[in-house]
């Protein structure tokens, strides 16, 4: 529309300039006859002066739609794709075996030290025991000696695959741990002692898990999460088996990935999303040594760092004591967010309502029912730079009618006209 208008104001006035060419010049006046009455707006006048105001809204408008366009772009709205994948396709939730709080520590152990599990958790990471030297203890043996190993936890864990033409996978704990079936990693926890993360190979989860059976040698916490996840203050759900019951659950999960990282209203670190503890338990750890020149047991040990020895004879020593353990409270939960970014990509795990039975007195029995599909959902940017060039491109060629193409030849028609 606004080439055709320019090109009609542009354009010469046809039957003047046959008269010119004819005569040589302006035809002249015929002074017996009177001049014609003139009028405020002949027909082209009119013409010109609504092509001129079509051409003025059309504009505005644009501008206008244009401005909105803008707005929407720096808003940087986000919008939600949803889709269902098969179990085996998509990311796998991770177990974490915790002793239950009554079977956290080993009796055992703390009775060796001459310790309870209260002495422990309050800072008596080295024993009482008259008859040893504590100066000589290494406190990273202290707290393997009054915590259990996987094997003193678990018995075994039988896994069945959707086909059932395909044997169960069995992990017999008992055994050398198998990299084929699953991956391990050890969990330092202040409340469960040491708790284990288990990550099952792709290899297994690819043929689609039905259900698991899991028989515990005590009481335990399973808590259910995304692989790595597990010191995430959002990955608390659990479910408990204790001795002498059976446990029936059904469960399923969704997983959320946030494309956006640090651009979106919530930032997030995609290398956070497989390796989350292992920040945590590397920045906890700095932090503490900074701070105080020394480490809580809760942690991985790092060569050259030693655990706190703290004085309680001393009013002073009670108050260091204090402050070390108040930061390792605050740090290793709400203070999580300081120390490392939030993933990209977490899950969510939902459980149906469990049932339970009677069973051996000394086995803590749990099978859980796996959902077939997943719910993938994915956070991206609901109108990109792309979008708002596509959307402004459109008002353009509706309100004035200009494309790419014939906005050169407007150009070429007014620098011809204003340069010869």
């Amino acid at each position: 529309m606004i080439a055709i208008a320019i090109e009609n104001i542009m354009k010469p006035d046809k039957k003047r300039t046959k008269v010119q060419n004819f005569m040589g010049t302006d035809a002249k006046k015929d002074p017996t006859k009177p001049d014609p009455p003139t009028s405020l707006f002949n027909a082209n006048s009119l013409v010109l002066f609504i092509n001129v105001f079509v051409v003025l809204a059309c504009t505005g408008g644009l501008i206008f739609q244009g401005s909105q366009c803008l707005k929407r772009f720096w808003d940087s709205e986000t919008k939600a794709i949803l889709s269902v994948k098969p179990s085996g396709e998509a990311t796998f939730l991770a177990f974490t075996f915790c002793p239950s709080f009554k079977d956290a520590y080993s009796q055992d152990g703390l009775a060796k030290y001459g310790l309870t599990v209260n002495s422990y958790k309050s800072g008596d990471y080295f024993g009482n025991q008259s008859t040893m030297d504590t100066s000589k203890i290494d406190g990273y043996d202290v707290f393997a000696d009054v915590t259990y190993e996987l094997s003193e936890l678990l018995k075994v864990i039988e896994i069945s695959l959707s086909d059932p033409s395909l044997p169960s996978v069995v992990i017999d704990l008992s055994k050398p741990l198998n990299s084929s079936q699953a991956e391990w990693t050890t969990i330092y926890d202040d409340t469960f002692g040491r708790c284990y993360h288990m990550y099952l190979n792709p290899a297994v989860t690819r043929k689609e898990i039905v259900n698991m059976e899991i028989e515990a040698k005590a009481g335990i916490y399973i808590y259910l999460h995304h692989p790595g996840q597990r010191l995430d203050v959002d990955s608390k759900t659990k479910v408990f088996a204790e001795l002498g019951n059976k446990l029936f659950i059904d469960l399923a999960h969704e997983l959320s990935t946030n494309t956006l990282g640090q651009d979106g209203e919530m930032p997030c670190d995609a290398s956070m999303d497989w390796d989350y503890d292992g920040c945590i338990y590397e920045k906890l750890g700095n932090e503490l040594w900074n701070s105080f020149g020394c480490v809580l047991p809760f942690m991985p040990s790092v060569s050259g760092r030693s655990i706190c020895r703290f004085d309680t004879s001393t009013q002073e020593g009670l108050e260091w004591k204090h402050q070390v353990i108040e930061r390792y409270n605050y740090l290793s939960s709400t203070g999580q967010r300081g120390l490392c970014a939030m993933p990209c990509s977490t899950m969510e795990v939902f459980l149906g309502l469990p049932f339970d039975g009677v069973e051996d007195p000394d086995i803590a029995y749990i099978k859980m029912y796996i959902k077939s599909t997943v719910k993938v959902k994915k956070t991206v940017l609901d109108y990109t730079w792309l979008s708002m060039l596509a959307e402004i491109g459109g008002y353009t060629g509706l309100l004035l009618g200009i494309s790419v193409v014939n906005i050169t030849n407007v150009v070429d028609k007014v620098v011809t006209k204003c340069f010869g």
